[in-house]
């Protein structure tokens, strides 16, 4: 290790052997970093790993001081290229091999559940065992993830603070966003402050994997996830939709051509003179590995150095659509708005094909309070993907924002598409409620209350919203009585829902019920709710004031009965 510097060292191990760089520290000795590095090939035999990339880096010192003492069966030549040469035909992905993405704290579960998924069939790629002699970690986890055709995330404490499961995953992502790849989580522990991102995956959970008996159950629940995302299983989606050419566009969108070329392509950057020559495939290659590079060190939070990697990228990228793609995300995780906008602009130019781009840039543009031009893409959007409902959703809360009557209709095919999704049917009854539709509102709101009562874990305060919004259509229809019923639910799930005592109180007393509605209005004020103050002073002017008073409310009780006459109706909750 003579022949290493200190940085070089680290870029030895950052190179072929990540988990190890990981575990250095500021300060380390460089003979502290040789004996960790030494350890840790020995221990998972990885030693002939180390020797190849030793030979690989530091041909004319390997020869001079280990040739004749270790044997290799690999042979490399000094005037050859120092990185491996690439295949000329790209991989095709392996519908049942799973790329399994793990911390480095997990790697006993990990190597217990690839050994239970080969013991079925699978093919696992898992770090480091699958890194071939001499292979570069970027290059083995690229041709992990372009062989691979399903990407499972080990989630556990441990992975939530590992920058590499998050550039890996990050990476997955993105292709399971272009329908190259699926996407699966398996739990391990218990986790809190999982990235929104990630949790929107199905998740299994495989708490059990060092114990025998639960490992064999809890695998045997994930190998069923497994097998129905395989190509022609229960549920493919490794294959995106085909654009419908049929699909109409309202006159006033235009819509760019379907192909990768831009109207006025951009020139390539120029490539250094040694590098003119490149094929292809090597191309490619060198590309995806600095894209991998810009994410790393945006998820290390080094802004510059990611933005760097993806110009790199876009030297030798043969598709720089997705590179700049990749720049857009990046500017905004780093809040440069005006960066990210013109670098959707870019993608979208370079790969007119895409949908995900186009909204990418209709959400950036709806945070910039652009309607109009987010409306044109996501109506671009849904043309080139139209079976993607979420798509038809957000294009139909930006009608409903501009109160345009195409609003309804996104409704309605939203919930074509998918008739399992409450949220489309909670926006389509609040439509109806806000127009007087009270009976298609009622049924809007029944519809999304059975989703959620099906599903396996619902948040209470989701029920309750639900069931508070559809007494109050109820309430508006004058069904007191149904209205009432929907309120009493609330205020079981809720003692302290201090409104739903009011409108209970109010149809109690529309139904002619005023004893029970007293009761309820006097309810209503104790847990905070104003309007009942001016029902209860009402009542008895002199009596309920004095008593009121007493209580601290009076003054307020006093100001809400002067503005009894201005009562409003009860409004539909808002949406999250």
């Amino acid at each position: 290790m003579r022949v290493f510097s200190d940085g070089e060292l680290e870029t030895l191990c950052f190179d072929y052997f990540r988990d190890i760089s990981d575990e250095f520290t500021a300060g380390m000795l460089k003979s502290r970093k040789v004996q960790l590095l030494i350890q840790y090939c020995d221990s998972r035999g990885l030693t002939p790993n180390l020797l190849v990339a030793l030979q690989r880096e530091r041909p004319i010192a390997y020869a001079q001081n280990l040739a004749r003492h270790v044997p290799i069966s690999i042979n490399i030549n000094v005037d050859a290229p120092t990185e491996p040469q690439p295949k000329l035909i790209l991989p095709e992905r392996n519908p049942r091999q799973i790329f399994l993405c793990h911390a480095h704290a997990d790697s006993e579960a990990a190597q217990q559940l690839a050994q239970a998924l080969t013991a079925e069939g699978w093919q696992v790629w898992i770090s480091p065992h699958s890194i071939q002699p001499g292979e570069k970690w970027v290059d083995a986890v690229q041709r992990g993830l372009d062989e691979s055709s399903i990407f499972l995330l080990l989630l556990s404490q441990h992975s939530l603070h590992s920058r590499w499961v998050k550039t890996e995953t990050s990476a997955a992502i993105a292709l399971e966003h272009t329908g190259h790849m699926q996407f699966v989580v398996a739990e391990v522990e218990p986790c809190q402050h999982v990235p929104s991102l990630w949790s929107i995956y199905q998740r299994v959970m495989v708490h059990g994997l060092l114990n025998d008996t639960a490992r064999t159950a809890e695998c045997r629940t994930l190998l069923k996830v497994l097998r129905a995302s395989v190509p022609g299983g229960a549920n493919p989606k490794l294959a995106g939709s085909p654009i419908n050419p049929n699909a109409t566009l309202p006159s006033h969108i235009a819509l760019p051509a379907l192909s990768t070329r831009s109207s006025a392509p951009s020139k390539p950057a120029k490539l250094p003179a040694h590098e003119s020559g490149l094929n292809l495939s090597e191309r490619r290659r060198r590309a995806e590995s600095w894209q991998l590079r810009a994410y790393a060190h945006a998820n290390s939070r080094n802004y510059k150095r990611a933005v760097a990697a993806c110009n790199r990228a876009l030297n030798y990228s043969p598709k720089p659509g997705s590179v700049h793609a990749d720049l857009a995300r990046i500017h905004g995780q780093f809040g440069n708005r005006a960066a990210e906008l013109a670098s959707w602009g870019r993608a979208i130019a370079l790969d007119a094909g895409q949908a995900l781009y186009r909204v990418k840039r209709a959400r950036l543009y709806e945070r910039n309070g652009q309607i109009d031009l987010a409306i044109e893409d996501y109506t671009c959007a849904i043309h080139l993907r139209p079976d993607m409902a979420e798509y038809v959703f957000a294009r139909a809360l930006l009608y409903e924002r501009k109160r345009d009557g195409h609003a309804m209709a996104d409704f309605n095919r939203a919930i074509h598409l998918d008739r399992h999704d409450g949220t489309y049917y909670v926006a389509r009854a609040q439509y109806h409620h806000q127009r007087g539709s009270y009976d298609k509102a009622v049924a809007d709101y029944t519809r999304a209350l059975d989703i959620l009562k099906a599903a396996p874990t619902s948040d209470p305060t989701q029920r309750v919203s639900l069931l508070f919004a559809r007494a109050n259509s109820h309430y508006c229809k004058c069904n007191y009585s149904k209205a009432i019923t929907d309120y009493t639910r609330v205020l079981e799930l809720d003692r302290k829902h201090g409104e739903a005592y009011y409108w209970r109180g109010m149809s109690f007393k529309l139904g002619g019920e005023a004893h029970w509605a007293q009761h309820d209005f006097q309810d209503s004020l104790r847990h905070g709710c104003v309007l009942g103050a001016a029902e209860v002073v009402g009542a008895s002017a002199d009596a309920s004031m004095e008593a009121l008073g007493h209580t601290g409310y009076g003054s307020l009780a006093q100001a809400a009965f002067n503005k009894r006459d201005t009562q409003s109706w009860p409004a539909v909750p808002l949406r999250a």
